[in-house]
């Protein structure tokens, strides 16, 4: 198995969040997915590892983001509703 280091990923702030939400939105309007044939693509078994444990850094990425951006959300909740 292969493990990527704990720095071998990307950064994304406040700013980065609200950005790709409002990507996200203008996309939704008008995007229609096209998905391209991988089927007879074949990796290395090395290049797969590399792939998994790639594909579990940026998920592990945006699910860390998702928890600090709600928790950010909820405690501004919470700070507006006791003001």
């Amino acid at each position: 198995m292969l493990y990527l280091p704990p720095d071998y990923s990307y950064t994304t702030t406040l700013q980065d969040n609200l950005k790709h939400e409002q990507e996200k939105t203008e996309l939704s309007r008008s995007y229609e997915p096209n998905p391209v044939d991988t089927s007879s693509v074949t990796l290395t078994p090395a290049l797969e590892d590399f792939v998994k444990a790639y594909a579990e850094s940026v998920h592990d990425q945006w699910s860390y983001a998702k928890v600090i951006l709600s928790k950010r959300n909820r405690l501004s909740i919470n700070k507006s509703i006791s003001d």
